[in-house]
C-alpha cells in the first residue's frame, strides 16, 4: 500500500478523494491546496482527509518521501496539465482513479493520472489521453479517441470512432454522434448536439 497525495481541495476533489478511498492500494491520502492552508495546523475536508499544506510543497524531500502516488484534482484543464507534468517530472507515480461503479472495457487503454467516476462507461478500443477527466455517468463508445487533459462532463454520450484533441470541454448532457472530429481547445456547451466536426479553438453550444 501506498500514500497519495492530492493536489486541490475544491468541490471536484471531494470526488477524486472518494474514488481513491476505494483503492486498497492506496493507504493514507493528504492534499495540498493553496487556499485552504493555515500556517498554525491542519485543515481537514469533508472525508477527515489532511490539507497538509501549499501545492508546491510537492517539491519538499518530506512530502515526497511520504507520499509516493500524485493526482491533480483540478478541473481546469490547462492548469492540471501544469501541475500533473511536475508530478510526472518530480517522480510520483500518478495513477489513474476508477470509482467500482464505472465500467471499462479490458481493450481500452486509458494514460496516467486519468479520473473515471461513477456509472462511466468506457467500451471497447477507447483510448484516452494523459490527465483526462470522464465524468459522473459519461459514455464513450467503441474506438473513440480521446486527447490529453480533456474533460468529459457528467451524462456526456459519445457514439463510436469519434476523435476529441486535447485540453478540450465536452458540457454536461451534450451528445456527440459518431465518427465526429472535434480539434484541440474546443469548448462545447452544456446539451449540445454535435453533429459535424469541430474545428480546434473553438466554442460552440446548441
Amino acid at each position: 500500500m501506498k500514500n497519495l497525495i492530492i493536489l486541490g481541495s475544491g468541490g471536484h476533489s471531494k470526488v477524486v478523494g472518494e474514488t481513491a478511498a476505494e483503492n486498497p492500494k492506496i493507504n493514507e491520502i493528504a492534499y495540498l491546496d493553496d487556499k485552504f492552508i493555515t500556517k498554525k495546523n491542519f485543515q481537514k475536508n469533508s472525508l477527515d482527509n489532511k490539507i497538509i499544506g501549499k501545492i508546491d510543497d510537492i517539491c519538499k524531500t518530506s512530502i515526497r518521501n511520504k507520499y509516493k502516488l500524485g493526482f491533480v484534482a483540478i478541473g481546469d484543464n490547462l492548469l492540471r496539465k501544469s501541475l500533473l507534468g511536475k508530478l510526472i517530472d518530480l517522480g510520483y507515480n500518478c495513477p489513474n482513479l476508477i470509482n467500482s461503479k464505472a465500467t471499462v472495457s479490458p481493450t481500452a487503454r486509458i494514460n496516467s493520472g486519468t479520473a473515471i467516476f461513477a456509472n462511466a462507461v468506457i467500451q471497447a478500443e477507447v483510448k484516452i489521453g494523459l490527465g483526462t477527466i470522464i465524468n459522473t455517468n459519461a459514455i464513450i463508445d467503441h474506438e473513440t479517441l480521446i486527447a490529453e487533459y480533456t474533460h468529459i462532463c457528467p451524462g456526456v454520450n459519445i457514439a463510436g470512432q469519434v476523435k476529441i484533441g486535447s485540453n478540450c470541454f465536452v458540457g454536461i448532457g451534450s451528445s456527440i454522434i459518431q465518427n465526429i472530429k472535434i480539434g484541440n481547445n474546443v469548448i462545447i456547451g452544456a446539451g449540445s448536439l454535435v453533429i459535424n466536426d469541430i474545428p480546434s479553438n473553438s466554442k460552440v453550444y446548441g
